[in-house]
Order: C-alpha cells, then sequence, then structure tokens
C-alpha cells in the first residue's frame, strides 16, 4: 500500500470537505506533498469510539487495539504519531472505510473534522489506542494483553488523564496505575463523581483528582524512577483526600 502524504495547507482548506465526499482528492496531485510511504498492508480499523453502549464500545475498542498491535506497532513512530500521516491515510486510501462506518460525516463538515480530522492527541481515539498499545505489549507478556487492554477501557477517563499530562506519559508508571486500580477494585470509585464538593466543579471525579494531586505533587524526572509500592501509597493517600470529605 502506498501513502502520499497530503500538503498541510489542504488538510486545513475548505474544499477538503466536499474533495472527500465527492472522491475528488486523488484527482489533483497538488494536493499531495513529495513524501511518499510504501507498507506491504494496512489494515483499517475503528477511530472513532464514543458508542453509548458499553458492549459495542468495548467491542470496537479491542478491534483497533488488535489492528493496531498487528498492522501499526512495528511502523517508524515518526510515521504512526504524525498527524498528517493519519489524515492522509484516512482521507486517501481509507475512504471507502470511514463512509461505510461513519456515514454520518456526510451530514456535516463539523461532524468530518471531529471523527476524520480530529487533532492529534490524548483526546484523538487514534492516539490513545497508539499509546495504549504501545504501554501494554512493551510491558506486558503476550497472554495478558486482553486483561491489561480491558483495564484501560474500562478505565479510560483516568487513561485519557494519564496520557494527558507530559509528566505521566510512560508506560511503566501508566501501568502501575491500571494495577493499583485492579488490585483494589477501584474502577466504579474513580469513575463517580465527587459530591458536596462544589468548589471543584459539577463533574469532577475522583480519578481525575487523583491524577491532579499527583500532578502537583511530582515532576516530571521523578516519575519513572517512583516504586510500584511508593505509587500505590501516594494513589491511596489522593484517593481518600476526598473520599473522606
Amino acid at each position: 500500500m502506498q501513502v502520499r502524504i497530503l500538503k498541510e495547507s489542504y488538510l486545513n482548506s475548505e474544499e477538503l470537505y466536499e474533495d472527500f465526499l465527492k472522491d475528488q482528492i486523488v484527482s489533483d496531485l497538488d494536493h499531495f506533498t513529495n513524501i511518499t510511504y510504501n507498507f506491504e498492508k494496512l489494515k483499517p480499523f475503528p477511530i472513532y469510539l464514543n458508542y453509548k453502549n458499553e458492549e459495542v464500545r468495548e467491542k470496537k475498542f479491542f478491534e483497533a487495539l488488535y489492528v493496531i498491535r498487528d498492522y501499526y506497532l512495528e511502523l517508524d513512530k515518526e510515521i504512526t504519531m504524525s498527524q498528517s500521516f493519519w489524515q492522509s491515510l484516512l482521507l486517501v486510501n481509507f475512504r471507502e472505510y470511514i463512509l461505510h462506518n461513519y456515514p454520518h460525516v456526510k451530514k456535516s463538515r463539523n461532524t468530518f473534522n471531529n471523527i476524520v480530522l480530529k487533532r492529534f492527541d490524548w483526546e484523538n481515539y487514534i492516539y490513545k489506542c497508539l499509546l495504549a498499545v504501545e504501554y501494554v505489549t512493551d510491558q506486558i507478556s503476550g497472554h495478558e494483553h486482553d486483561h491489561y487492554f480491558s483495564l484501560i477501557i474500562n478505565n479510560l477517563d483516568l487513561f485519557n488523564y494519564l496520557i494527558k499530562y507530559t509528566v505521566f506519559r510512560n508506560d511503566k508508571f501508566i501501568l502501575t496505575i491500571l494495577k493499583i486500580v485492579d488490585k483494589h477494585n477501584l474502577s466504579l470509585k474513580l469513575k463517580a463523581k465527587i459530591r458536596n464538593r462544589p468548589d471543584l466543579g459539577k463533574d469532577e471525579r475522583y480519578g481525575r483528582r487523583v491524577i491532579f494531586e499527583f500532578n502537583k505533587e511530582y515532576p516530571v524526572i521523578l516519575s519513572p524512577m517512583m516504586t510500584e509500592e511508593f505509587i500505590e501509597k501516594s494513589f491511596i493517600k489522593h484517593l481518600n483526600k476526598y473520599v473522606i470529605t
């Protein structure tokens, strides 16, 4: 498969949306840079995972994680962490897949932007899945991959906050946090809203506050150096600040 990278100016242009719907992107070479990648095979996967039905959401997440593990993990990170690579791949190579699986992109430009052109950071589902696969496969043996994938899927709000902060965006720390959540059966508690604390806002969750406390307490250099035992004690301490209140 050949992936030609689209120009940044074109990716931000007004005509991109209509060109996508009319399948006119590839008809103009001026849309592309001179950067081209050649791959043996790349497989499409669910790129937008905001499903209300938990069973459907989990199934789609697992599908995305498996495909990324099997088809994208060994690619150069300079490629897989590039926003222009993913946008070019989706808009050109996986156009039919997008239209078939996300037909609502045809209804509005905003929907299209939110699904196909979402900024490539911690709010982007491809980005989340890439980090999840990388962290789990680097630190966990193959027979346990499903268990840790499930932990991430079922604690996605917590995972989002962990990868949002540069200070905690490393595999050992994040997997240690997931182990703590699993060991103490904290998933439901961490997702719950904190009551009787109007100073924190209307939708503040226990998990977010725990990570917020970690973020206040530790600079970047110390995060990878903390022992699992120390992280666990700190996690429970931070959680109890809000549980007791």
